[in-house]
């Protein structure tokens, strides 16, 4: 009876200790599958100072990400795509086939804020305002200016970005804030 009693013991104390060996990986798991991942666009009324967009995303991938404006055109609207070219900037490419930009457009004044979420506190990976943001590509739907490139490791951030300076000419434009990566890059060591 008492070896019995002695072998349960054992068997409650391993249980116990690979339930708290399990627990913070179930915990991360659990805390990555609610939230969002990149490609991610969110609206942005980059239009009006004091705007401010906020999400949280997880990272699965060490890459590099792109912060980026886009600058919606109505569909099948050739005058309305003149317009967004006008407004975000005009682009050309080059002899590489890479875009470069041949007017600046409107200016923006951004400020991005990127916090690492860990269960030890945020870390702030950037901080910064933005204000030379250049035209980087588009197609017939949108424009788009680069705002950085920052390269993230996998886990759970915080994005923020606010407009700081009115920007009254982009009042008729739909504008995306998005983060992405190129699916075509290989993860970073």
């Amino acid at each position: 009876m008492k070896n019995n009693k002695h072998k349960v013991i054992m068997i409650v104390r391993r249980l116990f200790i690979a339930m708290v060996a399990f627990f913070p990986w179930l915990s991360a798991c659990t805390n990555s599958a609610g939230l969002p991942k990149p490609p991610l666009n969110l609206p942005f009324n980059v239009q009006k100072s004091g705007s401010k967009v906020e999400t949280e995303l997880w990272v699965a991938r060490h890459r590099v990400y792109s912060f980026n404006l886009m600058f919606m055109a109505k569909q099948n609207d050739q005058g309305d795509r003149v317009r967004i070219g006008e407004l975000a900037g005009r682009w050309a490419t080059d002899q590489n086939r890479q875009p470069i930009e041949v007017e600046p457009g409107v200016p923006v004044l951004l400020k991005l804020r990127i916090d690492l979420i860990k269960s030890s506190g945020i870390n702030t990976i950037l901080e910064k305002e933005f204000s030379d943001i250049r035209t980087a590509g588009g197609n017939a739907d949108f424009v788009y200016k680069k705002i950085t490139l920052v390269p993230l490791k996998p886990g759970h951030y915080r994005i923020s970005i606010e407009s700081l300076k009115d920007a009254p000419k982009l009042q008729e434009t739909p504008v995306i804030f998005q983060i992405s990566s190129d699916p075509k890059t290989s993860d970073l060591s």
